[in-house]
């Protein structure tokens, strides 16, 4: 089993050092030249992001360079910022206006992976059905007891 610390990537890109922004979260084939392949936990440097939600970025695990689809990687805070994340209040609440796109069962929690797999698989029976049922937008709740939709 893989630590469970997340330290982030940095490398040196032109001569000055860089930090990774994103972390790949679902592998990506790439079918054309200029496509970039991740892997699941990739550290990426997105260099740009495109308007029609594709990233251009740098690969630091494979050196390589290229666009992909902007829903592969989530992006990642760094340690400096992260500290005073540590430090919620327990009465904290993050609130988001979200398109509802299905739910799916998971089994009880285990970390990040959960949420991926469970993500992936609505994503991928969506895709089927989105011209019959357009997403409706709701609120998306996270607090220190949970996540409620």
């Amino acid at each position: 089993a893989g630590t469970e610390s997340f330290g982030l990537f940095s490398c040196t890109v032109n001569g000055e050092e860089r930090e990774q922004t994103h972390r790949a979260v679902f592998r990506f084939i790439p079918r054309h030249e200029d496509e970039l392949e991740l892997d699941v936990d990739d550290p990426i440097l997105v260099e740009l992001e495109e308007d029609d939600y594709w990233y251009r970025g740098y690969n630091m695990r494979t050196g390589e360079r290229g666009i992909f689809p902007a829903f592969y990687a989530h992006e990642v805070v760094g340690q400096a910022r992260d500290v005073g994340g540590l430090k919620r209040n327990p009465c904290w609440v993050e609130r988001f206006n979200v398109q509802f796109l299905g739910s799916v069962e998971v089994p009880y929690h285990q970390g990040n992976g959960i949420l991926c797999a469970a993500m992936q698989k609505i994503a991928t029976t969506r895709k089927l059905t989105v011209h019959l049922r357009p997403p409706a937008s709701c609120d998306l709740e996270i607090t220190l007891q949970g996540i409620k939709l």
